[in-house]
């Protein structure tokens, strides 16, 4: 336990903000509950949106146990929410490496594109073990929440880029 804290006093203001932003939307699952919010979807479009920043060791570690609280708190198999931020994580440095840092509509698509493959594999692996079709307008719901979020963000970090700049 000594060690989270010795991370989580390691890091600086902006990080201590996301980080605290990302434990309280894990802990908002526990109360808000919604077919129609996807926090899952919103956690890992904070880890893609994250991935202009530098990671360090520390830091994936953090995200790896705030994984690993997720999955005691709403009862999935063990490291099953690791995978799921670490496949964002990737998602993210790809589009650094392709796109380039800073915030644009084509990583949004990239975003949305890697979503859609989670969603699919996520629909697939629940059809194929527990035999349910999900709904469709459900999930394009939570997708349309997610954009909205992405575009509103991103506009809003460019507002504040650009007032910087002057």
């Amino acid at each position: 336990m000594n060690f989270i804290f010795e991370i989580i006093r390691n890091l600086n203001s902006y990080n201590f903000i996301f980080h605290l932003f990302f434990l309280l939307f894990l802990s908002l699952q526990t109360i808000v509950s919604t077919p129609y919010i996807n926090f899952i979807y919103i956690l890992g479009l904070l880890i893609f949106m994250r991935s202009n920043q530098d990671y360090s060791q520390k830091t994936i570690l953090l995200l790896f146990s705030f994984g690993f609280y997720q999955d005691l708190i709403l009862g999935y198999s063990f490291g099953v929410s690791s995978v799921i931020f670490s496949y964002f994580l990737f998602l993210g440095q790809l589009s650094n490496i392709f796109i380039g840092k800073g915030g644009s509509s084509f990583q949004g698509y990239l975003y949305l594109g890697g979503l859609f493959f989670y969603a699919f594999i996520e629909f697939f692996y629940i059809f194929l073990n527990f035999g349910i079709v999900l709904k469709i307008d459900v999930f394009l719901v939570n997708i349309l929440i997610v954009l909205s979020i992405y575009f509103f963000i991103t506009k809003v970090f460019n507002l504040y880029t650009v007032s910087n700049a002057r």
